[in-house]
């Protein structure tokens, strides 16, 4: 296994910045690093510590936490304060194009097959925005205006058709012809099914060495994007525990152009990326193994078969990012990460949890792009065999790894209007839980929700907080966002 990305070394002192490329390989047999064949290169990076505008990049800083000493931010309230570095939008929010407002030209129409490639291109704006199906009034439509330009890269793979090239550019004319740009001189653009990748590109996995978590419990963030041309584009933010197999939050964005995103993708199998060397992570989601090691932990057979009666009461990889809020094939299939899962029983998976995710998509599309944390809190207990409740981990070795956690939670902010919401999950189907932080109000309240099932306990009885109070009973949630607009109770705002 290879592992590559991108990092950057800060400034410090005296000593310049470095912009440094890694490739970390990995001996098969034993999975440990090999490091005689590893790589670190670095050089002297060519951003200015000071841009125009006084503003710096946020190259390498998205969800950064607040520092006085930098000229300006990358997370998620420097929208409120104003003081966003000037590449903050396309870096960090997942930020796409807008549809075209006049004449222009159309690269695809992605619901008619042949329309583009079988494995489609990264595809840029000259402002670093994805371009994406940007319509959605009965047929989806890549499209991009005249005199505008679609960059196109295969991020760890090759142009099947152009292989010689990193970059391709296409530009709309004036009489709404697409042209093939090389340096200065342009020619008739080939059909875009041409100009797909050998393979689906592939996303980077950057560690900016930064901590995360409470005391106690902190590991270290990992950032999943893409790298064209150098610029590293985030898609979410994983806070990565290591020492318990085990992910604390993801930070991810949903944009309001969400309804146009790629349908019935074929999910790929979870990959471990690197975090899970020599540990089968992927062994201990299987059903035998996780009933097996319960009813170790619960001393009960008879316990364990109550608690894996069958039919969808089993604990599944359940995504903290989910597949369905990113917009193309390859986006979505970054998430099928072991970084971006957690043990989660499968009746709530697909019951309270989906509506959730479908109501949060379906929120984007009314307000606008939506920032979403979403992390686990405690770890499930269940009831031994002399009724002592015991703490439920995966892991099968007899180690305290792979925790079940025993909520799954939420928090969705709309920026401009400063207004969020918390929900929490209880991640047991056998027995009521008092939830952390009490509730604001009942789930019936959530216009956003449609088809929460309040009665049925294995679909996971909800709990809706403020943001401020989760903050104060969660201290797995990162905080520091602003939420002073009130609650984000319905799609009108």
């Amino acid at each position: 296994m290879t592992r590559k990305g991108v990092t950057t070394i800060e400034a410090e002192g005296n000593h310049p910045a470095f912009d440094c490329t890694f490739v970390i390989k990995y001996k098969a047999a034993s999975g440990w690093v090999d490091w005689k064949k590893s790589q670190l290169k670095c050089k002297p990076s060519t951003a200015t510590t000071q841009a125009p505008g006084g503003s710096s990049s946020c190259q390498g800083k998205c969800g950064a936490s607040y520092s006085p000493s930098l000229a300006c931010q990358c997370n998620s309230m420097c929208p409120q304060y104003g003081n966003c570095c000037q590449d903050y939008a396309a870096l960090c929010t997942g930020g796409t194009s807008s549809p075209p407002t006049g004449p222009g030209c159309t690269l695809a129409r992605p619901d008619q097959e042949g329309s583009r490639p079988e494995w489609p291109p990264l595809m840029l704006d000259s402002r670093g925005g994805l371009i994406v199906a940007n319509e959605t009034d009965g047929e989806r439509r890549v499209s991009i205006g005249v005199g505008e330009s679609a960059h196109l890269y295969c991020p760890k793979k090759e142009f099947e058709h152009y292989p010689a090239s990193e970059e391709l550019e296409l530009r709309c004319g004036e009489d709404g012809v697409l042209s093939l740009v090389t340096g200065s001189s342009s020619s008739p653009a080939e059909e875009f099914a041409r100009m797909g990748c050998d393979k689906q590109y592939r996303e980077d996995f950057v560690e900016p060495g930064r901590t995360c978590g409470p005391p106690g419990m902190q590991g270290e963030l990992v950032q999943v994007g893409f790298t064209a041309n150098d610029t590293f584009h985030w898609m979410f933010t994983s806070c990565h525990q290591a020492s318990r197999a085990h992910n604390l939050w993801v930070h991810h964005v949903v944009a309001a152009a969400i309804p146009a995103r790629d349908q019935n993708n074929d999910r790929p199998s979870f990959s471990k990326d690197g975090y899970y060397s020599g540990y089968d992570i992927n062994g201990m989601y299987t059903k035998n193994s996780q009933e097996e090691v319960v009813g170790g932990l619960v001393g009960s057979a008879t316990l364990t078969a109550t608690y894996f009666p069958g039919g969808d009461v089993y604990i599944a990889r359940g995504h903290l990012a989910p597949n369905a809020d990113f917009l193309t094939y390859a986006w979505q299939d970054a998430t099928f990460t072991f970084i971006d899962v957690a043990p989660q029983w499968q009746s709530f998976n697909a019951g309270n949890w989906l509506d959730i995710e479908n109501g949060v998509r379906y929120l984007a599309e009314q307000v606008g792009a939506l920032q979403v944390w979403t992390g686990t809190h405690g770890v499930l207990q269940l009831a031994d065999a002399s009724g002592a409740l015991v703490d439920i981990y995966l892991d099968d070795e007899g180690l305290e790894k792979v925790p079940v956690p025993g909520w799954f939670w939420k928090v969705v902010v709309h920026e401009g209007s400063r207004r969020g919401l918390a929900l929490l999950g209880a991640n047991n189907p056998h027995a009521a839980q008092e939830p952390p932080c009490s509730p604001v109000l009942g789930v019936e309240e959530v216009t956003w929700l449609s088809f929460v099932d309040t009665s049925d306990i294995t679909s996971g009885p909800l709990t809706v907080c403020t943001v401020e109070a989760l903050q104060e009973a969660v201290e797995e949630f990162p905080g520091g966002v602003d939420t002073s607009g009130g609650l984000l109770l319905t799609g009108g705002l």
